[in-house]
């Protein structure tokens, strides 16, 4: 008698996945960097969900035929209020359908601006749900047991953006901090202090914008190794610490595939 063969299917089992490679880049930078410039040169089509209250008028003013036709999308969750906070419910429920029915993987890159303003965004949220559940005991102020709470909400937000099949991109600014032991300057995230360290390790690439006066006036240049005052990496081969702001130019060198996604509304 011949059993029927019921080991699986190792070959299938163990298909390489056929999602493109794609790019999750944490883009620090202090104000004025032309950090949101730098992302419309990513692969278009371009989402962007956009935090900063009208951060997106540099792009209507440097981009305006890509916010035209269409390759520059962005949703705005502006006028967020401490006390009665309603912007992180909303993009909640706009990225969880957007994720759910594929949305995101028409686009060629998905970019959250900023993670300051929707970290903002979430603990005010966290701190609304806590003092409900305190009646009488309400605060003002997050303690230091939330922080693992909102590091969780970044987590969950960093991993599932980066499953699609689309580069993801986080704006973050920076801050400078001083080493009170050691008198010494370096830039950090700008964000809640427990979570300063635990952001970076989510993404492969992590990217400063800098800018230094040039010849022609100011030059723009990204960061992708450590430099002065900077925490900056790459997994990238192939790149030099400082290089041209274009983040297409930057995947074809790396040897990446860099070409947009056709116009899916058309």
């Amino acid at each position: 008698m011949t059993l029927p063969n019921t080991q699986p299917n190792l070959k299938r089992m163990y298909k390489p996945p056929t999602l493109s490679p794609t790019l999750s880049i944490l883009l620090q930078g202090e104000p004025g960097t032309g950090k949101t410039r730098l992302v419309s040169t990513a692969p278009l089509p371009i989402l962007i969900y956009s935090f900063d209250p009208k951060g997106t008028v540099v792009l209507h003013s440097q981009v305006p035929e890509l916010l035209e036709s269409g390759m520059i999308q962005y949703i705005p969750y502006w006028g967020e209020e401490s006390k009665n906070p309603t912007q992180y419910d909303i993009w909640e429920k706009d990225w969880e359908e957007h994720i759910n029915s594929g949305y995101l993987n028409q686009f060629g890159t998905v970019v959250i601006d900023s993670f300051t303003t929707w970290m903002n965004a979430a603990g005010n949220k966290w701190l609304q749900f806590k003092n409900k559940k305190r009646p009488g005991k309400e605060t003002d102020n997050l303690a230091l047991g939330d922080y693992l709470g909102l590091y969780n909400l970044t987590k969950t937000m960093v991993n599932r953006t980066s499953g699609c099949d689309c580069n993801f991109i986080l704006i973050a600014h920076l801050e400078a901090e001083k080493d009170e032991l050691l008198g010494t300057i370096r830039y950090v995230l700008s964000t809640y202090k427990s979570l300063k360290q635990e952001i970076p390790p989510l993404f492969t690439e992590k990217w400063v914008m800098t800018k230094k006066p040039g010849p022609q006036g100011v030059d723009y240049s990204i960061l992708t190794n450590n430099q002065g005052l900077y925490t900056a990496s790459t997994q990238l081969k192939g790149l030099k610490i400082n290089e041209e702001p274009n983040i297409k130019n930057l995947m074809k060198k790396a040897g990446l595939p860099a070409q947009d996604k056709p116009a899916f509304w058309k």
